[in-house]
């Protein structure tokens, strides 16, 4: 049970994509900015029942990480043969990246703040009844993170597969030089790394991506150009790490090359 009681908003998984020996990780700590070596992989990127006690939806949200490590490490594996055999992200995969949006620290920071507003206009009239109600909903929403790990998985329901078909269709792989962050607080997973030499880029930043094609080729009507040419995927890699590193609340997982130096000089950037 003591496992079971850390709960992560980065998947085990995923941290695991970025481990020379998959049991430890690089961390930056951002607030007290310095780097922790072989930072153990299960008390990164976690807090306590982040879903709820009853760990019921721990459990589906481990069965959609189950799938998504399949799919994601067929894309590591080999990011062009994936490509060509798969034209479109699955659907179970897309759900995946929902709940890792909904879940994300920036997402939940969100919804306390609408949960604190709406608690604050509900109970201004301090009437007894809506006192009762609101002092039950803190105890059994609030109190045991039932709330938060409703939403998180909610979010990415089949309820909601309207929003789960905005990040359909096309996405690239791109196959970086220079090596990738992860984030803890995965708020913009419209691109993600899921290794530390591949990103995965998909819906509308695609579009974005075919913008910059014409930018820099004067056509966007061949997307491998854009995809290996070094200048511009050395350019990614750079905007894709400044905005892990803008995005990160505290942790931010880095590879053995880069130093505390490397950091700083990329948050000057900015």
């Amino acid at each position: 049970m003591a496992e079971k009681k850390k709960q992560h908003y980065v998947p085990q998984f995923m941290l695991r994509n970025f481990s020379e020996n998959q049991k430890t990780v690089r961390v930056y700590l951002k607030e007290q900015g310095k780097i922790i070596e072989n930072f153990p992989i299960k008390n990164v990127m976690q807090s306590a029942y982040t879903y709820g006690q009853d760990l019921e939806v721990e459990r589906e949200l481990g069965e959609l990480e189950t799938a998504a490590a399949i799919e994601m490490q067929r894309m590591i594996k080999n990011p062009d043969k994936y490509a060509q055999e798969n034209e479109t992200l699955p659907d179970g995969f897309l759900l995946f990246l929902k709940t890792l949006y909904s879940r994300s620290l920036g997402s939940m920071e969100r919804k306390n703040q609408i949960i604190n507003d709406t608690i604050n206009e509900y109970g201004a009239t301090n009437e007894p009844e809506r006192l009762k109600e609101i002092k039950e909903f803190e105890e059994e929403e609030l109190e045991t993170n039932n709330f938060y790990g409703e939403s998180a998985l909610y979010d990415g329901n089949t309820k909601n597969w309207h929003d789960i078909e905005h990040w359909s269709g096309p996405y690239r792989l791109i196959k970086t030089n220079s090596p990738l962050f992860l984030a803890d607080n995965q708020l913009y997973a419209h691109q993600l790394a899921i290794s530390p030499f591949v990103l995965l880029v998909f819906s509308e930043h695609v579009v974005n991506f075919e913008e910059w094609t014409r930018l820099l080729f004067g056509s966007a009507n061949n997307l491998d150009s854009w995809r290996t040419d070094p200048v511009f995927v050395d350019g990614v890699t750079d905007s894709y790490n400044q905005r892990a590193l803008t995005n990160t609340v505290n942790q931010l997982i880095i590879p053995s090359s880069i130093s505390k130096d490397d950091i700083d000089k990329l948050a000057d950037k900015k």
